[in-house]
């Protein structure tokens, strides 16, 4: 009896003949509802999980750390030296100052535009006066790149 038994148990799932998917969706009020199947594949009754909206509320909301354990520490960022980090970084600054003129008669002072380049790899400056064209005055460089 007990071979026969496990007999008419396998050839069960060859007798099936409905293996479609079943529907997920229906319509109230014109709206599309999900609900779950109750049928699965083949016709087969589908088990479903027993805990209620706020036992699966309240297992969505314990922290990770209980399941997958404590966060492992990110490894150490490689070592890179400033020369390497700060190559061909440079910090613009505009700037003026003021430059007394003792021997006119038509202004007391000038007013000179400058740029000033800091250099990060390094920390030497530069001062850099933009040339005007016809000014009669020296313009250019007016520190060469150097640590001050």
């Amino acid at each position: 009896m007990g071979v026969m038994y496990l007999q008419a148990k396998e050839c069960q799932g060859f007798l099936k003949t409905a293996f479609h998917r079943s529907q997920t969706l229906s319509y109230r009020n014109g709206y599309a509802i999900v609900r779950r199947p109750t049928v699965g594949i083949g016709g087969d009754r589908l088990q479903f999980n027993q805990l209620s909206q706020a036992e699966l509320d309240e297992l969505a909301s314990k922290a990770p750390v209980l399941t997958y354990g404590q966060p492992k520490q990110a490894p150490p960022a490689d070592f890179i030296p400033a020369h390497v980090a700060f190559d061909k970084k440079v910090l613009k600054f505009d700037a003026y100052f003021q430059e007394d003129v003792p021997m006119s008669t038509e202004e007391q002072y000038r007013i000179r535009q400058v740029n000033i380049y800091y250099y990060l790899e390094d920390d030497s400056m530069s001062v850099i006066e933009p040339v005007v064209e016809n000014s009669g005055i020296l313009q250019g460089k007016l520190i060469k790149r150097q640590r001050l």
